[in-house]
């Protein structure tokens, strides 16, 4: 009876192994694994056995796991992963970390992968394993990877220097394309630019062979003298199939102290102590006679401590012509005084009350903005005396040749009557002998 017990109690035990293996062996069956997706097609539960994808595209992948209601899960790891030429040197996997499930209990698991634009045209495998210490569950999917139709790349940004520059100084850039696509690219514009401190600078590339590369021209981006310490991002945009398309990356860059520190703190000063420059023109209406020119002079005082370039503009439309002397540019040193002189010459034919525009600028300030009246008394051209004896010599020989004309012709009408008089008498004379 003994050894029954002993039989009876081994066997149970041997049931309850086998039943625990069993389970075991059964925990991620589809009781557990509710569904995995990947970009949205479910590929546990179907019979989806590939798909197709592009270089470049991202590989979502959901996963949904539910705990037995009298069990807890423990220890459980989701991976993905593919291999392909270049696995040793960027691996494309992804895993989530150790996790547990509570009994009855459901979560919802997500890995990303990144098909890379290295890859060749081809088909591999996808794993996807869920496992825990003893049980082991692994899904394949075929992948029919194909190239983008329109697909330019950055392969390599290079800037010198590459993460620290002082204020004031360059960055200077070069950036390596790629052209992953299915086409040739034409007329490419790459972009570096520094959008905090307002500085870009670009290049353009004609032609890019589908499945070549080619290198910028140098980009340059200059920091400002004046830019505050600190980090900054330099942004590298690359526009192709006709600016459909567009590649973009991004650097820190460290700014610190320029060369001279103290230029900022000096320029602020300077701009602080900075006097207007004092500017003076006549307002006084000016009437000149005809032939006479308007001279107006402009005095620029500078009162800053450094030397000021100012420009004089004038402006008198037609009726006018303007020039300045010695120059319409006058440069002027710390604390001294310059005078540029306006001419205005009124042209031939005008008279009466007219306007000139005067202004004064130093860059792109305006210092000082006037409208002059210059009044303009009589003709502006005086008849010289030859010219008005020639006319007059000239009507009187007019008039002469017309009188002589006439006269002719009274003399000819008179010579032609006594001519026709003649005759008549004639006739009559021989008449009477006639009638005798």
């Amino acid at each position: 009876m003994k050894r029954l017990l002993q039989s009876i109690s081994m066997l149970a035990l041997l049931l309850v192994m086998l039943f625990a293996s069993v389970n075991a062996a059964l925990a991620f069956d589809n009781t557990i694994v509710k569904s995995i997706e990947v970009n949205g097609r479910e590929i546990f539960t179907t019979n989806v056995q590939s798909l197709d994808v592009k270089k470049g595209d991202k590989l979502d992948i959901n996963a949904q796991l539910t705990a037995p209601s009298n069990e807890d899960l423990k220890n459980i790891e989701i991976s993905a992963r593919f291999v392909y030429e270049y696995s040793d040197v960027q691996k494309v996997s992804d895993s989530t970390p150790l996790f547990d499930v509570d009994a009855g209990d459901t979560v919802f698991k997500r890995l990303s992968l990144v098909v890379p634009k290295e890859i060749q045209e081809q088909s591999i495998n996808l794993f996807i394993t869920i496992m825990d210490k003893t049980t082991l569950v692994k899904q394949t999917v075929r992948l029919h990877i194909k190239g983008q139709r329109h697909d330019v790349g950055l392969e390599r940004v290079l800037f010198t220097p590459q993460k620290r520059v002082q204020a004031g100084s360059y960055v200077i850039g070069k950036v390596r394309l790629e052209n992953f696509g299915e086409f040739d690219e034409d007329d490419l514009l790459v972009e570096a630019s520094i959008p905090e401190l307002g500085v870009s600078d670009a290049d353009t590339i004609d032609h890019l062979e589908r499945e070549k590369q080619v290198t910028s021209e140098e980009l340059y981006l200059q920091v400002p003298a004046c830019a505050k310490q600190g980090i900054y991002t330099v942004e590298v945009d690359v526009l192709y199939d006709k600016d459909r398309g567009k590649a973009h990356a991004e650097f820190p860059l460290e700014v610190v102290k320029g060369i001279d520190g103290d230029y900022c703190a000096k320029e602020k000063a300077d701009a602080k102590d900075a006097k207007v420059p004092s500017v003076t023109v006549p307002s006084s209406v000016q009437q000149v006679s005809a032939g006479e020119a308007a001279v107006y002079p402009v005095t620029v005082t500078n009162g800053n401590k450094n030397s000021q370039t100012y420009v004089v503009s004038a402006e008198a439309g037609d009726w006018a012509n303007v020039k300045i002397e010695p120059s319409n540019v006058l440069t002027v040193e710390s604390g001294q005084t310059q005078t540029a002189y306006v001419y205005a010459m009124p042209k031939a034919g005008q008279f009466g009350d007219k306007l000139l525009g005067l202004t004064i600028k130093a860059g792109n300030d305006v210092l000082s903005s006037n409208a002059l009246k210059v009044s303009i008394l009589g003709s502006t051209v005086s008849e010289p005396v030859t010219n008005t004896g020639g006319e007059t010599l000239k009507k009187v020989l007019e008039i002469g040749l017309i009188v002589l004309v006439v006269l002719i012709v009274l003399l000819g009408l008179i010579i032609g009557f006594n001519k026709l008089r003649e005759e008549d008498e004639d006739v009559e004379a021989d008449d009477k002998k006639g009638y005798y």
